[in-house]
């Protein structure tokens, strides 16, 4: 891989970190689709708290009919398909496991650092955008 990453490439290096989590706890069955469900949940997570924060800060008297919304359900079900190209294939998740692990040790645990600090980032924002619903 080029030094510079693409989006498609941080995404599945995003995977691969999941992935490999998944292949060190004790149960490493089905650990890609570990790592997919772990991805569908965080971008779930990402787009509410979106528009959690369209909600609290935009729009707060629409709140019921913008999270209601046909578009909601529409941007829901596109991660789903997404997810499904991207990864239903085993044949190119393990493709990019097999590439990134070829990264340097120093490198990997830098990009580790990172998905962590985003994973943890998006927890945060969702926490803080329920803790903005219950104010308002």
């Amino acid at each position: 891989m080029h030094s510079r990453m693409t989006i498609p490439g941080v995404y599945y290096y995003l995977f691969y970190k999941l992935y490999k989590f998944y292949e060190n706890c004790p149960d490493v069955r089905m650990s890609d689709w570990k790592a997919i469900l772990s991805l569908i949940v965080l971008e779930i997570w990402f787009f509410f708290t979106l528009l959690g924060y369209y909600v609290a800060i935009v729009n707060p008297q629409n709140s019921e009919s913008v999270l209601g919304g046909v578009w909601t359900y529409s941007i829901l079900v596109v991660i789903l398909c997404v997810k499904y190209f991207a990864f239903g294939r085993s044949d190119v998740s393990r493709k990019y496991v097999h590439e990134f692990e070829q990264w340097p040790k120093r490198k990997n645990r830098i990009g580790g650092i990172i998905v962590w600090a985003s994973i943890l980032m998006i927890a945060a924002n969702l926490v803080f955008v329920i803790y903005l619903f219950y104010q308002t």
